[in-house]
């Protein structure tokens, strides 16, 4: 009996510890659910009162409280407050403010919020919107000022309506239809009198606007400037760490842990019993893999982290392939959507950079087959190199950075007037009117930043660097001559959280062959190229200045010292040998004093071709019609270009035939493939597009 009951013990037992692990395994494939984001009432302070939609009472506001379209909000004297919509945006109230919500909603990528300003002022912080069908929109009287991601004030009262833009661009009409509008970019500031007409406009000569410009604007202290800036960075953070928090890593095994590949096994088998659910399923464990590779870059795991990201999209290019890619198309642009704008306030120097760069990419290509809301999302890149430049000010050790921007802001823009010309008779007339104005604000931003930076001082800034391509920093340490062997190499990183943990190379010195002393007040030092990419060599050059202005070429004097590894130093070049972040220190000793100056540099993986499309996407078309296609080739750093004339064509059947880059189609009803192969630095990729050959065309190629 006893060893009856044993055998019936063990087996229950076994079965337990079997049920232990099913569960277990299963539990390693979970995904969390997600918490809508509402539109919600901060009340910072004071008394705030609220009107529901269809009411007259007011109410006295609950800090929390959730809104909806139709709520009116008001300040009073001495109490401020706060509208959140939905993470994506926060406009707060100063006291004496009243605002209506008009409208307000958060669909996948579309964000919609629209505010009218009865009284008093109202200062917004907007991340980028994400698609074309996107909007906010603030309206004082008859001035509707609408904005595509940006920091703006509106003020309003009885005599005029004013708007200053700290940050970006802002439309400004008396309706959206109307045919000459009015733009405001990052620094200028506009009055209009209530009926919309202008009565005056003007930029802001400093960071801080002069006491004119206050009085002009109606914002009268720069205190409610400074605060709402402040404001701006603590929404910005705290909408990163939501956005980063909401792909779900959290609730996942990382990459670096030892059972990751069993968590691999574990997503296959539910992805196996998801049915109909797989792609919303796929696109969160995809989610869950670039909040990976975000947190494997900060840990200093950089080679991990890109093969993780390597993997994911593939990942990505094969959905997208198969027989549900637009349900996967709809999820995953909600997902990826989300990755991007965490990374939004990422700078070229940040260890992060070329994670921006490669959703940047990513994104797009979620877009493909939609002409409009691709080049809307191509232009995204834009905007993003914009906002990087827009960050500088005259004392910034990196202007030689902000010009590589500004550069790669001119041949996006060159781009997108090629690809726009192709686009414009396909698209919707709302989607051309929006494209056009992005453009033109994007032309007003670049000339705004080109006049900044040339108004800029010369002498000591950095901007005297010979080429686009290099980093200068004007930060220069003096000190009392010490042991060399004893000298310690420090930097500050941009984010505490943005570098992998220091480490040291050994220092390569030289004698000193001038011992008298040069009469130097500061150094300055270049990179060149910068960013870098795997395996190219670096030429470093030191520039001394003296009392007098003039300059020379102390290279030869200089030691130097490399902060985070990834390379060599061997005379004056740099070898990288690794992708990452680093910061090479240089120091020169002249008349016994040293003088050090740091500057950071980025290594990028080596610039590969990753894919090829091919634009239109294919359809229907009848017969002996013809169609001009174009070929964008993509690359590892984010970089696209235009390939159609250096491609192979070629069709799978005799139905149509190519003429150059234009196919024709035949005389016979059925399907074509048309395949576009590429070769560059001996990789050749290709690019399949289908044709159905019909009698009549029911409607537009697209």
């Amino acid at each position: 009996m006893k060893k009856r009951s044993a055998i019936i013990l063990a087996i229950l037992s076994g079965l337990l510890l079997l049920v232990l692990v099913i569960w277990w395994f299963w539990s390693l494939g979970n995904v969390s659910a997600q918490v809508p984001p509402k539109l919600q009432l901060a009340v910072e302070k004071g008394t705030v009162l609220v009107t529901k939609a269809g009411g007259q009472n007011e109410e006295q506001a609950k800090d929390g409280m959730e809104l909806k379209p139709g709520d009116r909000v008001r300040t009073e004297q001495g109490s401020t407050a706060s509208v959140m919509a939905y993470g994506r945006a926060e406009s707060r109230l100063d006291e004496k403010t009243m605002v209506t919500i008009s409208d307000s909603n958060l669909s996948g990528t579309t964000f919609t919020m629209r505010w009218k300003l009865d009284a008093g002022r109202v200062w917004s912080r907007v991340l980028r919107l994400l698609d074309l069908d996107s909007v906010f929109e603030g309206q004082s009287s008859q001035v509707i000022a609408t904005v595509r991601g940006t920091a703006f004030a509106m003020a309003n009262n009885d005599q005029k309506v004013s708007l200053m833009v700290e940050h970006a661009g802002v439309r400004e009409a008396k309706s959206q239809n109307q045919l000459k509008p009015e733009f405001i970019v990052g620094g200028q500031w506009i009055n209009l009198k209530p009926t919309g007409e202008l009565i005056n406009r003007g930029e802001a000569p400093t960071s801080t606007m002069s006491d004119d410009i206050r009085q002009r604007i109606n914002i009268e202290e720069d205190a409610w400037k400074s605060f709402n800036l402040s404001a701006d960075q603590t929404f910005a953070d705290k909408a990163k760490g939501d956005l980063v928090m909401s792909l779900g890593a959290a609730h996942g095994v990382p990459p670096d842990s030892g059972i990751y590949t069993v968590a691999l096994w574990s997503e296959n088998f539910h992805l196996w019993l998801a049915g109909k659910k797989a792609p919303a399923l796929r696109s969160s464990y995809i989610g869950r893999r670039l909040e990976y590779v975000y947190d494997l870059i900060l840990r200093g795991k950089s080679g991990l982290a890109y093969k993780i990201l390597s993997q994911t999209d593939k990942e990505v290019d094969a959905v997208l392939s198969g027989d549900q890619s637009d349900q996967y198309r709809t999820s995953l642009k909600n997902v990826v959507g989300r990755a991007l704008l965490a990374v939004t306030e990422i700078d070229p120097n940040d260890s992060l950079f070329r994670y921006k760069l490669d959703l940047e990419d990513m994104y797009a290509h979620l877009w493909d087959n939609d002409p409009a809301q691709t080049f809307y999302a191509r232009s995204l890149s834009v905007d993003a190199r914009l906002d990087e430049a827009e960050r500088f000010t005259c004392q910034s050790e990196n202007q030689d950075q902000i010009k590589e921007a500004i550069n790669a802001v001119e041949q996006g823009m060159a781009r997108q007037k090629s690809d726009f010309d192709n686009i414009k008779s396909k698209i919707k007339e709302e989607h051309r009117l929006i494209l056009t104005e992005k453009m033109q604000v994007q032309g007003l931003r670049l000339d705004y930043l080109n006049r900044r930076l040339l108004a800029c001082p010369k002498a000591g800034q950095g901007s005297q660097a010979s080429g686009a391509n290099s980093t200068s920093t004007a930060q220069t340490t003096t000190t009392q001559p010490t042991n060399p062997s004893n000298q310690q190499a420090t930097t500050t990183p941009t984010s505490p959280t943005s570098q992998p943990p220091t480490t040291r190379t050994p220092t390569t010195t030289r004698t000193t062959t001038n011992p008298t002393s040069l009469g130097l007040v500061k150094i300055e030092l270049y990179a060149q190229p910068s960013p870098a990419n795997v395996g190219d060599r670096v030429s470093l050059y030191v520039k001394g200045y003296k009392a007098d202005g003039s300059s020379l070429d102390v290279s030869k004097l200089a030691t130097f010292q490399i902060i985070g590894g990834l390379g060599s130093i061997i005379g004056t070049i740099y070898q990288a040998s690794n992708a990452g972040s680093v910061t090479i220190v240089a120091t020169v000793s002249d008349g016994g004093k040293q003088l050090t100056v740091r500057a950071p540099l980025t290594i990028n993986q080596s610039v590969t071709l990753s894919r090829l499309t091919i634009s239109p996407t294919g359809g229907s078309i009848s017969f002996g019609q013809s169609r001009s296609l174009n070929v964008t080739a993509y690359y590892s750093s984010g970089f696209s270009k235009d390939v159609t004339s250096s491609v192979k064509w070629s069709t799978s059947n005799s139905l149509g035939s190519m003429s150059g880059n234009t196919f024709v189609a035949g005389r016979t009803a059925g399907s074509v493939d048309v395949t576009a192969e590429y070769t560059e630095g001996g990789k050749t990729l290709s690019s399949l597009i289908n044709f159905q050959i019909v009698s009549v065309v029911g409607t537009n190629l697209q």
